[in-house]
């Protein structure tokens, strides 16, 4: 086979799972920043964000090569994604899946033990995940358990590529670990629930009601809305962290009130934007917190 081919699918399966690649991408960018309150040094930084990007290639890839079967009754995804379109193949799919598995292993070995240890874990999982043999997102919660444990892990990471831990990253890796167990079965798993049926997949998502999921959103942001200003000072954060963080939870709060009382695509396509933006508001709004600005942050 030429060089071309691999190539060309290579971008194909990238340009189909960029959303998905981009959250691991971004959340270890965000946990090497807030080891160095926003600033961290590029090569190691780079070296981190690398290696789990090439390994979120890797099991997005391997992922797609297990579900195969089933999402081919998608017509959805039948129809953009590329293995089960039939424009990649599964040979270059598990080229993809080796070569990139190896090479996000290989890079990780030049950041921090420490570091490397974790990689090596997320590793496990992100292919446990979906191995036919283990196929974890099958068994009842740890769908949902291992994607949220998955943020907590790759912000350390990136902490640990970088710097050291302190109660700040601790406090954005269980901030995000949090999110997603709250915002999931809400937001994202929502329309997969037939699907996850045929794939025999047990989430939160069958156990609770639609409502009862919206609502658990909705408990996190005003959660989040009353413990910021209450431990900004405590974090030894600026005072913007809460100003952000708190404005945000207002605007996303709108877009998810209307899910109480219907789902339908359009509502939820807003609604799933808006807690895109917030995802990455709440770490942005982090991540500047940690800035040593001039403004006084006492009480």
């Amino acid at each position: 086979m030429s060089f071309r081919m691999p190539l060309k699918a290579l971008l194909i399966q990238l340009n189909a799972r960029k959303p998905e690649i981009f959250v691991w991408i971004w959340s270890t960018a965000v946990g090497c920043m807030l080891a160095t309150h926003g600033f961290p040094p590029i090569e190691k930084t780079l070296l981190a964000v690398s290696s789990i990007t090439a390994l979120a290639i890797s099991g997005y890839t391997y992922n797609d090569i297990a579900d195969l079967r089933g999402d081919s009754l998608n017509p959805i995804k039948k129809k953009v994604r590329p293995i089960t379109s039939g424009k990649l193949t599964v040979k270059d799919a598990m080229k993809i899946v080796w070569v990139f598995g190896l090479l996000g292993i290989f890079i990780s070995a030049f950041t921090t033990l420490r570091a490397f240890l974790l990689t090596l874990i997320w590793s496990f999982l992100l292919y446990a995940y979906s191995h036919p043999k283990i196929r974890l997102k099958k068994r009842f919660m740890l769908k949902e358990i291992i994607i949220s444990f998955g943020f907590f892990l790759v912000i350390l990471i990136g902490a640990l590529s970088v710097g050291t831990l302190s109660p700040v990253v601790l406090f954005g890796s269980i901030l995000m670990c949090a999110f997603s167990i709250f915002f999931l079965p809400a937001i994202r798993e929502s329309p997969d629930i037939e699907e996850d049926k045929l794939h025999g997949v047990k989430s939160l998502s069958m156990l609770i009601s639609l409502k009862g999921r919206v609502e658990m959103a909705i408990l996190f942001v005003l959660v989040i809305m009353t413990l910021t200003p209450l431990t900004y000072v405590q974090l030894n954060l600026n005072v913007v962290f809460p100003i952000i963080t708190v404005a945000s939870c207002f605007i996303v709060l709108r877009f998810l009130f209307p899910l109480l009382k219907r789902f339908d695509l359009e509502t939820h396509r807003y609604a799933y934007r808006a807690v895109y933006g917030f995802w990455m508001i709440l770490q942005a709004s982090l991540i500047v917190g940690t800035l040593p600005l001039s403004i006084p942050i006492g009480i």
